[in-house]
């Protein structure tokens, strides 16, 4: 949990990021490869060998990329978010933490 340890609520923001991976598929020919992954998508365990894509992080209702938080804040309402009273067990990562 990130943010501001005295604070009354938790939200729970979506977000979002890429990974590269390989994926190494046993075939006849590359088409095949291909296809057997299009097709198999869903199958396909990642790894934890996958490679985080530098600039990739950002809250999933930001679809400018703009990081306007006003306009961030109105699409996380229509998109609908979770939020809850914040209890005793909700500790602040001391690694981030601090107030947002």
């Amino acid at each position: 949990m990130y943010g501001n340890n005295k604070a009354k609520e938790v939200f729970s923001i979506p977000v979002e990021w890429m990974v590269t991976e390989n994926i190494e598929v046993r075939a006849n020919s590359l088409e095949e490869a291909v296809e057997f992954i299009n097709n198999h998508a869903d199958e396909i365990p990642t790894s934890r060998d996958a490679e985080y894509i530098d600039g990739t992080w950002k809250i999933s209702a930001d679809e400018d990329n703009d990081l306007d938080t006003k306009k961030i804040c109105e699409r996380l309402g229509c998109y609908g978010y979770l939020h809850r009273e914040a209890t005793e067990y909700d500790v602040v990562d001391s690694k981030i933490g601090g107030v947002a």
